[in-house]
């Protein structure tokens, strides 16, 4: 927010632009090339050592153990390293893990069950993975915009003839100070957040 020769707010393109920017930042920020070479090389280390160690070892049970893999590369990847998790672990458990040793065929329908069952629960977690990330996500900008509300208004005040937008639901609504500079405290702040999110429902 900024002011005029006049002393009065012009704009709020301060408030939108920062908070674009760092949501701008966050979507675009991939995994990096390591976080994908441990989705693919974890699950099929796992599934090696566990067909070296553990050759008796029942197919659920190696299966389960790579959907725990599975689940560590998706607290720190995003959806392209969460898909190459789930199709490495279910490739690395048919070559290492499932008769004939060393080949992609499967020789049983009990491990063929569990195959299929094991990237049917990989592709739920990755999912899951990544919704919660993107709510994150949504509240890590909700929590930044609301924030540079809060400077701003200590600052300068709400402007008396325009709108500051806070966000409720899946849109926003518009708040004006009327007609003087209002400068609320963060508590007032929060509860117009909070009455514009009943508002919209």
């Amino acid at each position: 927010m900024s002011e005029n020769s006049s002393g009065g707010p012009v704009s709020n393109s301060t408030v939108s632009n920062s908070s674009g920017s760092n949501t701008s930042g966050s979507n675009t920020s991939g995994s990096s090339g390591s976080v994908l070479a441990v989705a693919v090389g974890a699950p099929i280390l796992v599934a090696a050592l566990l067909g070296a160690i553990a050759p008796a070892l029942d197919p659920a049970a190696s299966a389960l153990l790579l959907v725990l893999v599975i689940v560590a590369v998706t607290l720190r990847g995003d959806w392209l390293a969460d898909l190459l998790a789930v199709l490495a672990s279910a490739a690395g458990f048919d070559f290492f893990l499932t008769a004939p040793v060393h080949s992609l065929k499967i020789g049983s329908v009990p491990e063929i069950e569990v195959t299929v069952a094991m990237l049917l629960v990989g592709a739920a977690i990755g999912a899951l993975s990544m919704w919660a990330r993107s709510r994150d996500a949504a509240a890590i900008q909700r929590s930044d915009y609301l924030a540079e509300i809060s400077r701003a208004a200590s600052r300068t005040g709400l402007p008396t003839d325009r709108f500051i937008c806070f966000p409720a639901g899946t849109g926003y609504v518009r708040v004006s100070a009327g007609s003087k500079v209002v400068i609320p405290a963060p508590d007032q702040l929060r509860a117009a957040r909070l009455m514009a999110s009943r508002i919209v429902g």
